[in-house]
């Protein structure tokens, strides 16, 4: 099955993100406590450099990169790259991510995500960083968005930038 030219969308199922749409730039995206991840894990149940999560033409290809406590695709540790079928759920300590059927949205997920309702039950150890740190471009206006998943992404990019600049930089 191809995804060749829609873009490659995960379902957060767990944490305070959860239920939230997170769509995989081009490249890698490394999952783990490092600093160097893009998707950081405050969790001791997750490596430094646990995984990685790719974007490919064929969907989305998860790789563990030897982590302690495995990466595991719908409950079963993988050992080698694993490409993502619509349904699949992928484990990471104690982030559950999850391949939407369809094109991914539903008007209950779009409602919630713009909503800004964050779950104050779960401890704030996730961090996903945008993916582009590019502060030089101001944002654009709401009428330059082809889709509400867009303007998701972007009001999602602006959150971070603006914690990073009340945490000092950080």
């Amino acid at each position: 099955m191809s995804n060749k030219g829609t873009p490659s969308i995960l379902v957060i199922r767990s944490g305070r993100h959860q239920g939230r749409l997170l769509t995989l730039p081009e490249g890698d995206v490394l999952v783990g406590r490092d600093e160097e991840c893009r998707i950081r894990l405050g969790s001791s149940d997750v490596s430094r450099r646990h995984c990685r999560l790719r974007a490919t033409a064929d969907g989305v290809v998860v790789e563990d990169l030897g982590s302690r406590n495995g990466t595991h695709v719908n409950d079963v540790r993988i050992e080698r790259p694993t490409t993502l079928e619509p349904g699949d759920v992928v484990r990471i300590g104690p982030l559950v991510f999850e391949v939407p059927k369809g094109d991914g949205t539903s008007e209950d997920d779009i409602a919630g995500w713009l909503s800004g309702v964050e779950d104050t039950t779960s401890p704030s150890d996730t961090t996903i960083l945008p993916p582009h740190k590019r502060q030089d471009v101001p944002p654009p206006s709401r009428d330059r968005f082809e889709s509400v998943a867009e303007e998701a992404e972007d009001i999602i990019r602006r959150h971070h930038e603006m914690k990073r600049r009340q945490d000092g930089g950080k």
